[in-house]
Formats: C-alpha cells, sequence, structure tokens
C-alpha cells in the first residue's frame, strides 16, 4: 500500500518558526550551562539596608531589607541589629532569614524597646549555612 504525498508540504514558514524555535532553545541551553559553570562556588554577598522605624505598642519596629548580590544562596541567615551609643551596646536583637536566594532580596522586621532614632543602629549580617 502506498501513500500519497496529497500535495502538501512544509511551508518556508514553517521552517524559519521550527529553526527560529531551535536557535531559541540552543541559546537558553548555552546560557545556562554558561551561568552554571561560570558562578560556580563561591559564597553570597549579603547587606543589610534599613527601610523604616515604627513605632509598634511599647516598642519599635525596624524594617529592614537584605539583598545577596552573590550568585550562591544563603539558608539561615542571621542578621544581628545593635543600638549603640558610642562604644556601648544599650539593645541588641537578632532575625534568622530561612532562605535568601543569589541575586534577591528579602525584607524583614526587628523588635526593639528603645528608640532608635536616639541610637547609633547597626544592622549586620553575620551568619548563614549552605542549602
Amino acid at each position: 500500500m502506498e501513500r500519497s504525498s496529497g500535495g502538501t508540504s512544509t511551508s518556508p514558514w514553517e521552517w524559519a518558526v521550527a529553526l527560529l524555535g531551535l536557535a531559541l532553545l540552543l541559546a537558553m541551553i548555552g546560557y545556562m550551562a554558561f551561568f552554571a559553570l561560570a558562578h560556580e562556588g563561591g559564597v553570597p554577598v549579603v547587606s543589610a539596608d534599613q527601610v523604616r522605624v515604627e513605632r509598634a505598642g511599647d516598642g519599635w519596629v525596624v524594617r529592614f531589607r537584605v539583598r545577596n548580590d552573590g550568585a550562591v544562596t544563603a539558608a539561615s541567615l542571621r542578621v544581628v541589629a545593635e543600638l549603640r551609643q558610642g562604644t556601648a551596646v544599650v539593645e541588641a536583637g537578632e532575625v534568622t532569614i530561612d532562605y535568601l536566594p543569589a541575586f534577591s532580596e528579602r525584607q524583614a522586621g526587628l523588635i526593639l524597646r528603645r528608640d532608635p532614632g536616639g541610637h547609633d543602629l547597626r544592622i549586620v549580617p553575620s551568619s548563614y549555612t549552605e542549602p
């Protein structure tokens, strides 16, 4: 039994779209391979910035943003905040951020009893684990 072609053939537009799709697929695979090889290893590059301070009941909430500019994820990221008066630490607190992926940021809050406005507030990432 023979099959007849019926006069249908693949149009040039179908070939063009198929080639474009193949080119995009190969480009994505190449980019992911390059990214994986170029960013292998290293450490997270974490910074913390104060966003705002709000009164909350008998205390104060310090909202802050942590940012990971590195290519490695940080898990259980510990962020320490200190209220200082001169060289003395008058109050301290800490927050643990469960997961901070590479090239991302998260916001968190820390509750303090004293008004941060009258002190030197320092927010510092202090430790992490590898997921």
